[in-house]
């Protein structure tokens, strides 16, 4: 469930990702979206995304559904937190 689909682009797929966590499905939402995003994130699949990814769930913020301001969040504290082992971003972005 978490490997990286081989025919697919990570870029794409994270899309994908970031937009079922609006989704007011929990099954999607949150078993899947959020379950992939944090795992990938922690895992250093998304390592060289994360200001992407970043900017993506820091616009999440003033999204009209309340689940993906929520799970926006969420993921941006996952990015913040890989950004501690990694030191990818700028100082500026963190």
């Amino acid at each position: 469930m978490t490997a990286v689909p081989e025919h697919r682009e990570v870029a794409e797929l994270v899309d994908e990702l970031c937009a079922m966590l609006a989704s007011p499905l929990p099954q999607v939402r949150d078993d899947t979206a959020c379950t992939i995003l944090t795992l990938w994130t922690a895992r250093g699949v998304l390592d060289g995304q994360l200001l992407a990814l970043g900017d993506q769930m820091a616009e999440r913020l003033s999204h009209d559904e309340i689940q993906a301001r929520s799970f926006g969040a969420l993921i941006l504290g996952w990015v913040v937190l890989r950004d501690a082992r990694t030191g990818e971003l700028a100082a500026g972005c963190v």
